[in-house]
């Protein structure tokens, strides 16, 4: 971990490890980063050979490196792309009173299937897949970008979010 410095901590899992934001010293882009504990070393090789098998996935969160710790405490940190996004769960509460324009729909619900088929087809099942394990990020176009989040034992928040995320509800 010599070449991320910590930002923040944005989850304490407790049973597997922490999850923090990163920021690479060298290139200064930030990054997620779990740290698993013993116990969790099993689920990290698990979450890390899926994610491998599912690089070519747009719609799958991206596993930067896998780094092997020497300390008695933690076992290996996973670093995971960083996005500039929400979870589906805050996307969907922040504006309850007004429905989400068809189009959107259509287009989150096309990206999560997607990448789902795309695991499917490797023989890989999520068996946790629900709003808080979705990304949600607008691209510079206005467009959503749909990621579905394989981190094991994360809570809802662990996306480097951007608290002012909001989709244009007008009726293109």
């Amino acid at each position: 971990m010599n070449k991320y410095e910590r930002v923040r901590t944005l989850s304490k899992t407790g049973r597997y490890g922490e999850v923090y934001s990163v920021r690479n010293k060298q290139t200064n882009e930030y990054f997620i980063a779990q740290e698993f504990n013993r116990r969790g070393l099993e689920v990290a090789r698990r979450e890390c050979g899926f994610l491998d098998e599912l690089s070519g996935s747009g719609h799958v969160i991206k596993k930067v490196e896998e780094i092997q710790n020497s300390g008695e405490r933690l076992a290996v940190t996973v670093v995971y792309e960083a996005l500039a996004a929400t979870s589906l769960r805050r996307f969907l509460d922040a504006n309850p009173e007004q429905p989400l324009p068809l189009r959107a729909v259509k287009s989150i619900t096309y990206q999560i299937l997607k990448g789902l088929a795309d695991a499917h087809s490797l023989g890989i099942f999520h068996r946790d897949i629900r709003p808080s394990k979705i990304a949600v990020a607008v691209a510079d176009d206005g467009s959503l970008i749909i990621k579905i989040v394989w981190i094991s034992g994360t809570p809802e928040g662990w996306v480097h979010r951007n608290p002012s995320l909001r989709l244009e509800t007008s009726k293109r």
